[in-house]
């Protein structure tokens, strides 16, 4: 009996190895297509990218891949869910990853706890002028239209923390189009719709969880995300609401179970 805790000690490192070698998906992108039909009168495409968690001031592999593969996706129109950023360093990457990106393409995005947290006035400010550089727009509770194949697409992003009556106040002022989408890094934000509110939002696009980032054999591990039910995907409801992975990482560089995701949303008469 004396050496079971060695034993134990064996086994555990055995069992975490092996755990790592099978279920670390930190690389394995996954490009997941939905189709929404009935909602417009000519098909869009939509493509979203959420939690890049850009650190450093150059690009890893997997970011320039996300970069090429939405590229090669023929996109309408780019959405980015927040969180693209942790640092002000991490701007000039950023540059770099909006470069690679299709021109010529409206890129909307919305910020999330990262960059509300770590970038102050200064360099939201520089933020919001790097998108324009590219023709890009970052939504700080404001609307943008943007026009596909005849259809107006009318996106409302909002600040990682709005409270209900200013997220009423957007939705009351919401322009008219075919399709409207809400951009919310937190997917919890569609809790705070009005119920006056709900019919005017098509879908709600959100990101934040990472998709629990550690759920190895399925099982979530990251405290915060035990129990919660909109770790990823598609839930129903008026408005639907979808909850990206997202690409990158926090607290440590690896996903587990989780793979990074790009996600499309054809939408079609």
């Amino acid at each position: 009996m004396k050496h079971l805790p060695k034993v134990l000690f064996l086994l555990v490192v055995v069992f975490a190895g092996f755990t790592f070698a099978t279920q670390n998906t930190t690389d394995d992108l996954e490009i997941v297509t939905h189709e929404l039909k009935g909602v417009v009168s000519a098909p869009v495409r939509v493509v979203q990218i959420s939690d890049v968690h850009l650190k450093r001031d150059e690009l890893d592999p997997l970011t320039v891949r996300v970069a090429k593969e939405v590229k090669d996706l023929t996109p309408d129109i780019i959405v980015a869910t927040g969180d693209m950023v942790n640092y002000p360093t991490s701007l000039r990457a950023l540059n770099r990853f909006l470069d690679l990106l299709p021109k010529n393409v409206p890129l909307i995005a919305v910020t999330g706890n990262w960059e509300q947290s770590n970038l102050d006035s200064k360099n939201m400010e520089k933020l919001e002028k790097l998108y324009a550089i590219y023709g890009d727009t970052l939504l700080e509770n404001g609307w943008k239209t943007v026009e596909a194949w005849g259809v107006k697409v009318a996106l409302c992003g909002v600040r990682y923390k709005i409270e209900v009556d200013e997220l009423s106040a957007l939705i009351s002022n919401a322009p008219k189009a075919e399709l409207t989408i809400l951009l919310s890094h937190r997917p919890d934000t569609v809790d705070l719709l009005k119920e006056a509110d709900r019919a005017k939002v098509d879908l709600v696009l959100s990101g934040h969880t990472h998709g629990g980032q550690f759920r190895p054999y399925g099982i979530t591990v990251v405290p915060q995300y035990i129990g919660y039910k909109r770790l990823s995907g598609f839930f129903t409801g008026a408005p639907p609401l979808y909850v990206n992975k997202g690409v990158g990482t926090t607290t440590m560089p690896v996903r587990l179970g989780v793979p990074p995701e790009i996600a499309v949303f054809d939408f079609l008469p």
